[in-house]
């Protein structure tokens, strides 16, 4: 059956493909004009006819990626000022589908490797790639919001637009993207789409995937296709879009994501408790969520990250951030409820409620960017397994907990931990393995976000087994047959 799918999904990605081939000139460059008209404009757009301008196309013999050759080549697809060095790889910022293709079509009749790229957070995730020199394609340039539908709760983003650009955009008409993956401002709707990550809020709006409707995707050939949708309710056949979602610029380079949107709520707030003990603060975690308050994010905190988040803490105390959002009288009785829940459980835990909270969640989001670490780990497991993974953590640092650098979804069993310990590349790998053991063990998985080259060559970075790591495989073959973009990743 997993044979048969993978056929009818590449018969469906080709047969997309050739009709992207032989768009018209309006549907070619439709993201591109209204980005270049106004990149902030957010009622419902009707675009005219565009003239496209045909961009001569570079003749570099086929062979080995040569940086200089590469760098004149690509100067002449999008000009001088938008390409530049960096080591033995060229990065390339186009602004327009037609420049796209132009590179796209110059990258493959050379087969030079081409690494997408938007706040360029996340280039270093998965295993090394499988090439020194390559072409790096940075969206920053292709922005602006194509559209937005109010009455529908949908809207459309080049892949370049920021996330924070987006839902200031959005807040126009008091709605939003309710993600929140590791961002300290550079984070792009194409990487966040790409990554497939997200945060704490996780809990109650999910992660992308969720908010993913549809998206315009560059393939390696330079053909553009579209998939998935801009309604909501949208079932017909295949839905190729989360074939991207995830597949960290391993498919394709998307060039703008359709995304499902929220109202936004009237009122935020955040209760804030800390304390010395963990286990007292994931059990006053559980029992908020066993009473039916509905927060949109219940996470913990280690000592260190809540010094790296910003927040005032008592004196290297852990912390539990309980975040509810609604209307008005709702979030009041909720933070109350909460307040009363856990003082009932402990007297030995400080609590407060913070109405701007804004920022300390901004600090989360960001400090999974700036906390130091050599190695960056992220584990899922259901969520009654989550004290028995803080136990394995603390267990493999043999009683060094106190210097343990986490945050932990109690909801949703997420855990990302910071690792700056002075250990050598095998020992770290060693610690990788037994972690991920132990995840497996509880029913979850084990990620390497971040981590040396030579710890990479000792242990995969994905963990996959056999079976997942065949197909994948497989989907590879049809969108990407000769390998060009990010080899190596997976």
């Amino acid at each position: 059956d997993v044979g048969k799918g993978l056929s009818q999904v590449g018969a469906s990605a080709n047969a997309n493909a050739d009709a992207a081939t032989h768009m018209d000139a309006h549907a070619a460059t439709r993201a591109d004009a209204v980005a270049s008209s106004t990149s902030s404009h957010v009622s419902s757009t009707h675009l005219s006819s565009t003239h496209v301008t045909v961009i001569p196309r570079a003749r570099v013999a086929r062979g080995r990626f040569e940086p200089a050759k590469a760098l004149d080549a690509l100067a002449g697809v999008v000009g001088p000022q938008n390409v530049s060095l960096r080591g033995e790889s060229v990065v390339v910022a186009p602004c327009t589908t037609a420049e796209v293709r132009e590179v796209l079509r110059l990258t493959g009749g050379t087969g030079w490797p081409v690494v997408p790229a938007g706040g360029e957070t996340w280039t270093d995730a998965g295993n090394p790639l499988a090439c020194a020199g390559r072409v790096v394609v940075n969206t920053t340039r292709l922005t602006g919001v194509v559209e937005h539908e109010p009455a529908d709760l949908v809207a459309t983003a080049r892949a370049g637009t920021t996330l924070v650009h987006f839902n200031g955009a959005l807040a126009l008409a008091r709605q939003w993207l309710p993600l929140d993956p590791p961002d300290d401002g550079r984070a792009t709707l194409g990487g966040v789409a790409a990554t497939g990550t997200g945060g704490a809020q996780s809990l109650a709006y999910s992660p992308p995937r969720s908010h993913v409707l549809g998206m315009t995707v560059a393939l390696a050939d330079a053909r553009i296709i579209h998939v998935g949708g801009r309604v909501v309710k949208n079932v017909a056949g295949y839905d190729l879009c989360k074939l991207f979602v995830g597949s960290h610029g391993t498919l394709g380079l998307i060039l703008d994501v359709t995304f499902k949107l929220r109202p936004r709520p009237r009122r935020e707030a955040t209760v804030v408790a800390q304390a010395r003990d963990t286990r007292t603060l994931l059990e006053a975690g559980r029992a908020i969520i066993a009473a039916n308050l509905s927060p949109v994010a219940v996470e913990l905190l280690s000592a260190q990250v809540v010094a790296g988040a910003g927040i005032e803490t008592a004196g290297g105390s852990a912390g539990l951030l309980l975040r509810f959002a609604g209307t008005d009288e709702a979030v009041a009785w909720q933070t109350a409820k909460a307040v009363e829940t856990i003082g009932a459980r402990s007297r030995l835990v400080d609590v407060n409620v913070l109405d701007d909270d804004a920022a300390v969640w901004a600090g989360l989001q960001s400090a999974a960017l700036s906390l130091p670490a050599r190695i960056v780990l992220r584990a899922r497991v259901p969520s009654a397994g989550l004290p028995d993974v803080l136990d394995a953590v603390s267990n493999v640092r043999a009683g060094d907990g106190s210097r343990l650098c986490w945050h932990a979804g109690v909801g949703d069993g997420r855990l990302r931990l910071f690792d700056d310990e002075e250990r050598t590349d095998v020992e770290h790998a060693a610690e990788v393995e037994r972690l991920r053991v132990a995840a497996r063990r509880l029913g979850g998985s084990l990620v390497v976000e971040r981590a040396p080259v030579a710890v990479k060559a000792i242990v995969d970075a994905w963990g996959v087994s056999d079976s997942t790591g065949a197909l994948m495989r497989r989907v590879k073959s049809q969108l990407d047959p000769d390998g060009v973009f990010s080899p190596g990743r997976f």
